[in-house]
């Protein structure tokens, strides 16, 4: 498996349940939903797991023996990239993509967290980077780019050629460390958002950023009582909270949340298929900002200061 597939499997849904026909999360869901005749959502839990897994309608491990339109698919997203976003214009314009972490997060944290970042960049870029935020080839595999060819055919050797080409554009005409940047920034701005959600908690003091802070963690399936726990056990070395478990996950998911992942849990399975992700290249960003908004803007706008789970 490719990471992006793998990552999946371990971090999302796990390995193939130890039982002895083998079935895993993906596989109970779609059983239970045929069992009650919802014949419909089975088929797209089905489309979901194959996504998940990198797998063709087969159910075989994406690769030579895909058909050929889904094969021209992959090099059609690859040639995409290459001719639509490098270039010095796109690197700009990439860094507007701050904008929805600071919508989600607030002004004034967006801000506390550019000047964290400009008292020592390099630290703050190692933070992302050993927290798993930031690859080598995060920009690639937020492209869509997280399947190689691996046959000798044309379309094979195109396909590694556009890899290795499209990567090294990226980087030489700054839409790579654009990303970085947004991606830096919106770890940092997380942090600062779970600073102060846990000062409200521990404190007392302000019970419309104590529920804020508790629905945020609530939709990005973190425990907000390990985050405090592990900020008491801190005992104040930031360095130490930042790399606890708890604390770890919340930073990359709030920073999914908000800049996207490009996965099968953001996206729907038509956009995740080879093809889909080169009709829609331009769409997925998009389709993910929207639901990041809703989620966090529009929705807490209706949450209001009531009181958590109340509406």
């Amino acid at each position: 498996y490719n990471w992006s597939e793998r990552m999946a499997q371990i971090q999302a849904y796990g390995q193939a349940l130890a039982s002895k026909d083998n079935t895993d999360l993906f596989d109970v869901v779609e059983n239970n939903l045929n069992s009650h005749n919802y014949t419909k959502e089975a088929n797209y839990i089905k489309k979901l797991r194959r996504a998940a897994y990198g797998l063709d309608s087969d159910d075989n491990p994406f690769g030579g023996s895909q058909g050929e339109i889904q094969r021209a698919g992959v090099v059609l997203n690859k040639f995409a990239t290459l001719v639509m976003l490098t270039g010095g214009f796109n690197a700009i314009r990439n860094l507007t993509g701050a904008g929805v972490t600071t919508a989600v997060f607030g002004v004034t944290n967006s801000i506390s967290a550019l000047r964290n970042m400009s008292l020592d960049f390099e630290q703050a870029l190692e933070n992302s980077r050993s927290a798993g935020i930031l690859l080598d080839n995060t920009a690639m595999l937020m492209s869509g780019h997280d399947v190689e060819l691996e046959g000798e055919g044309v379309l094979d050797k195109s396909d590694r050629l556009l890899s290795k080409g499209t990567k090294e554009a990226l980087k030489w005409t700054g839409f790579t460390p654009a990303e970085y940047f947004v991606r830096i920034h919106a770890d940092n701005t997380a942090v600062v958002f779970a600073t102060e959600g846990i000062g409200a908690i521990k404190n007392r003091n302000n019970s419309r950023l104590e529920n804020e802070f508790k629905r945020m963690a609530k939709r990005l399936d973190v425990d907000w009582k390990k985050l405090v726990e592990e900020e008491s056990n801190a005992n104040g070395d930031n360095q130490t909270f930042l790399n606890s478990p708890e604390m770890r996950k919340f930073r990359r998911m709030a920073v999914k949340e908000v800049q996207g992942g490009y996965r099968f849990d953001q996206l729907p399975a038509f956009m995740s298929t080879h093809i889909g992700k080169f009709i829609f290249k331009f769409g997925a960003y998009g389709f993910q900002v929207q639901r990041a908004m809703v989620r966090n803007v529009l929705g807490e706008a209706m949450a209001g200061p009531m009181p958590l789970g109340k509406r």
